[in-house]
């Protein structure tokens, strides 16, 4: 039996020999929570594993894969292992990115995704993410595909700023507690099917909060969805 009461660390060390040491011969080995460096770089399960061994903080990089699979495999990892997580060029969902987020000390490496999906609260939380700093750059041109549910207008416009991709949010029901200036931005002035711009559901409702309104305006709104414009505070409208 090996034992290492004294030894804290492991570095320099290549996955498949940390694995030996810690995963596999555990019968023969006992180390007591040490922190580990790994040379090269591992499958999200293999490093699992490692981490799952340890207390200790373990750095190294986990082989590229989309959000969902690092997510599912990384179950042990936390925020204080250094990770090197990067995403594959391919559609990422945006609550993966920021469940990976938790998981690691790194920024996540999010440039290679071609396009992010999720609710606007969750494109939201990556776009804070990547503010912060504990998510990377996004790729300049990054689609952004929201689903189904209600949102604002100054969200919509948020992540429409954050790529000269085509944002789709063709899905979103309802668009609430809105300024018109906003909401003449997302669906009039940005408004388009391609490129750096974003589209919307044909009868989207639109709740407006201005207590003034130009008759223009909320023309333009109206004109652009079947669905209802409801101006709720509107005190005076002029034009």
């Amino acid at each position: 039996v090996v034992t290492g009461a004294s030894v804290t660390g492991i570095t320099s060390s290549t996955v498949a020999d940390v694995t030996t040491l810690l995963v596999t011969n555990t019968a023969t080995t006992v180390l007591t929570n040490p922190t580990v460096a790994l040379s090269d770089t591992g499958s999200a399960a293999a490093v699992d594993a490692i981490v799952n061994k340890t207390t200790g903080i373990v750095t190294g990089a986990v082989t590229a894969d989309t959000a969902t699979a690092l997510a599912a495999a990384l179950t042990h990892a936390s925020a204080t292992d250094a990770l090197t997580l990067t995403l594959t060029a391919a559609t990422q969902a945006a609550d993966k990115i920021t469940a990976l987020d938790a998981l690691t000390s790194v920024a996540i490496v999010a440039s290679p995704a071609t396009k992010i999906t999720g609710t606007a609260d969750e494109v939201s939380s990556v776009l804070t993410a990547v503010g912060a700093g504990t998510v990377g750059a996004l790729k300049a041109g990054v689609a952004i595909d929201v689903s189904a549910g209600t949102t604002t207008a100054a969200q919509l416009k948020a992540i429409e700023a954050a790529t000269t991709g085509f944002v789709d949010a063709s899905a979103v029901t309802a668009i609430s507690s809105s300024t018109i200036a906003d909401a003449k931005l997302v669906l009039v002035t940005k408004n388009g099917s391609s490129l750096d711009k974003i589209s919307h559901k044909s009868d989207v409702t639109v709740a407006l909060t201005d207590t003034t309104a130009v008759a223009t305006d909320l023309s333009a709104i109206g004109n652009a969805t079947t669905g209802t414009v409801t101006v709720s505070n509107a005190a005076a409208i002029s034009g």
